[in-house]
């Protein structure tokens, strides 16, 4: 299997998480602002990453196996 980057640009990119079916990454990034905010993609790195997040600084932890719901840390936010 062939690797592919999915972020590029001098943002910082962290705390990739997987979704259970293995098609979207999501993951934390300062990419909008210096708070760290939740994105997602296409794991083969089609489209545009997508913002997720809310208020506070957010980081992924897991995906519940049936990919309905994402489990993630709010450091400092409502």
């Amino acid at each position: 299997a062939a690797l592919t980057r999915l972020t590029t640009g001098p943002t910082l990119d962290m705390a990739p998480v997987w979704t259970p079916d293995g098609r979207r990454i999501i993951w934390t990034s300062t990419r909008e602002s210096t708070n760290p905010a939740l994105y997602w993609q296409a794991a083969d790195g089609t489209g545009s990453p997508l913002r997720l997040g809310g208020p506070g600084a957010q980081f992924p932890t897991a995906m519940t196996p049936d990919g309905r719901y994402l489990l993630f840390h709010n450091a400092g936010g409502a």
